[in-house]
C-alpha cells in the first residue's frame, strides 16, 4: 500500500550523511566492482545521490561494498 511502508535508513545510509555530504568520493558496488566517482548531495530512503559532471547517479546503500574519499 503507497503512503503506509515505512523504511528505516541503513547503517551505510547514516555513514554516509554523517562523513561525506557534499564531498566527493570513490564507491565501489557489485561483484564485478563497478566503481562511482562524485559529489555526495543526497542520501535518503536507501538510496545515495552523487553529481559528477551534472549527470546524477542513483545507487542503493545496500549494494555499495566499499568507498573512499577522494
Amino acid at each position: 500500500m503507497y503512503g503506509t511502508h515505512t523504511q528505516t535508513p541503513c547503517a551505510t545510509q547514516d555513514f554516509l550523511l554523517a562523513h561525506f555530504m557534499n564531498k566527493d568520493i570513490r564507491l565501489y558496488c557489485g561483484h564485478k566492482g563497478e566503481a562511482y566517482e562524485g559529489r555526495v548531495v543526497e542520501c535518503a530512503e536507501g538510496i545515495l545521490t552523487i553529481e559528477k559532471d551534472g549527470r546524477k547517479i542513483f545507487i542503493a546503500c545496500d549494494k555499495i561494498e566499499s568507498m573512499e574519499g577522494v
